[in-house]
């Protein structure tokens, strides 16, 4: 990865109640799911065979070779979280991964195949978890037999915020186990507003990752492999191949049971579902409604410089300067994250993004772009999805944590991409950026606001602000999920 001490130096002053600037990258193994696991962990005793308020998945994945005890695959699981409310699933559940294994290999763990477990644990680690051996006759129905009670469940912990303020709303737990031919997985899950919307994507619907290869050098690698593949499944039993099955080859056999029951062809006959003795992981207790902060609400300083910081929070600037002489219409690739820590917790509790709702540390193609003109051509400073608009300047902008009056010319953008990194928090950060140029440098305030300040150990772990930068935005450039010679974090 490009860092500073290559050619590229930026100027960077913050004026916060802590100073908080990275000078360093931080490290996804900081943020662990085992933690998750241990803490939250339901372990079922006689599963009952049918779901309540919510709907349960199967998987069989048969092997390419025969399989014995201390062997590995490599897999990762999705649940998608969908509400009646919504057009698009609001978050999602995720088994080892905090960002996304749709585009990053790395993201998957591990699965160990044990004839037995050696402790009260289905998690080895960090990144791996025990798979069962089985001799049952495992039915892909959607029901539990009665073989999954061998099998300790392990709860799935790690939720991804995909809409700015939206509230998690589904629950799950998955068991694992395995015979010489098959991987076998149970996703139990408890959610009481099925949705189907427009793609199973963003419907409420369980993905699988998978790879046969768990070899270091495979677990290393960001690109699909030749065994590795995504399968989805809905709810209500519709099933979608994605991405690289076709290529991979398996024949994933999988079923889903739901309640309330998908309707079946004829609308007199609706089957009732078994009592469930099933207790639904831990949900975490529902605040009393409140007022949502934003980042508008910091009121901007007068133009004396205010050492302190925002009354509600910090200010950030960057000043980036460009290898090559810019002109309107140029563009550039970047992208922002707000860390969010809070006085009660050793670690951050999350991280607010502008563009990604995955990481921008491990895939570039996370980034979003700045076009740069002269002025606005509406009233935003947004083009699309993926682009917004740095707006050019004649000004000396000062980098010093103080707003000029020349950022009265740029338009807030809101970063509304939150990421819960710590099971059951809730976003404590808010924040807004502006963004302007010339034709040396990239200028970019960034206002946060954020009552409760904390310094961790580490800046990735503390309240600040990263900034990823690549000076290419070419589409070849923007394509590409490897760093390249103008990329870097700071």
């Amino acid at each position: 990865m490009m860092r500073m001490s290559r050619r590229m130096k930026v100027g960077i002053s913050i004026i916060s109640l802590f100073l908080l600037v990275f000078t360093e990258c931080f490290s996804l193994l900081n943020i662990t799911s085992v933690k998750a696991f241990e803490k939250n962990a339901n372990i079922l005793g006689d599963s009952p065979e049918e779901p309540k308020d919510g709907y349960y998945v199967e998987f069989k994945v048969p092997f390419k070779e025969k399989k014995i005890a201390t062997d590995k695959i490599a897999m990762d699981l999705s649940v998608q979280d969908a509400i009646s409310s919504e057009p698009n699933r609001i978050g999602k559940l995720n088994l080892f991964s905090y960002n996304s294994p749709f585009n990053n290999r790395t993201e998957f763990g591990v699965a160990e195949l044990v004839d037995a477990y050696a402790g009260d644990t289905a998690v080895k680690d960090d990144t791996t978890i025990y798979a069962v051996k089985t001799n049952a006759d495992i039915v892909i129905d959607g029901k539990i037999d009665e073989a999954w009670n061998t099998a300790k469940a392990i709860t799935i912990s790690n939720y991804i915020v995909k809409l700015n303020g939206a509230e998690q709303s589904v629950w799950a737990d998955t068991k694992v186990m395995w015979d010489e031919d098959n991987l076998y997985v149970l996703v139990m899950i408890s959610d009481e507003d099925l949705k189907l919307n427009n793609g199973l994507s963003n419907s409420d619907s369980v993905e699988l990752y998978f790879d046969e290869d768990a070899s270091d050098e495979a677990n290393a690698n960001q690109n699909y492999g030749p065994n590795t593949f995504q399968y989805r499944i809905a709810y209500n039993n519709e099933k979608e191949a994605g991405k690289n099955y076709d290529v991979a080859g398996y024949d994933v056999t999988a079923a889903a049971l739901s309640d309330p029951p998908v309707p079946t062809e004829d609308p007199n006959v609706t089957p009732t579902p078994s009592p469930s003795p099933w207790t639904p992981p831990t949900q975490p207790p529902t605040a009393e409604p409140t007022a949502t902060p934003t980042a508008t609400d910091v009121p901007e300083p007068s133009s004396t410089p205010v050492v302190s910081g925002n009354a509600n929070g910090y200010n950030v600037e960057f000043k980036v300067p460009f290898k090559v002489k810019k002109n309107a219409s140029d563009k550039v690739a970047f992208d922002l994250s707000v860390q969010d820590a809070i006085s009660s917790e050793p670690n951050r509790i999350g991280k607010l993004n502008l563009f990604s709702y995955n990481s921008p540390y491990s895939n570039r193609t996370e980034f979003g772009v700045a076009e740069l003109v002269d002025a606005y051509a509406g009233d935003t400073a947004i083009k699309d999805d993926n682009t917004i608009y740095a707006v050019k300047t004649s000004a000396d902008i000062a980098i010093d944590g103080a707003i000029d009056d020349a950022w009265s010319s740029a338009k807030a953008i809101t970063l509304d991409s939150y990421i819960v990194k710590l099971n059951g928090a809730v976003q404590s950060v808010w924040a807004d950026t502006k963004v302007m140029w010339d034709e040396d440098n990239l200028y970019i305030l960034v206002i946060i606001n954020d009552k409760d300040l904390k310094l961790n150990n580490g800046l990735s772990n503390s309240d600040s602000v990263e900034l990823y930068f690549d000076e290419d935005a070419s589409d070849e450039a923007n394509a590409d999920q490897n760093y390249g010679p103008n990329t870097f974090q700071y």
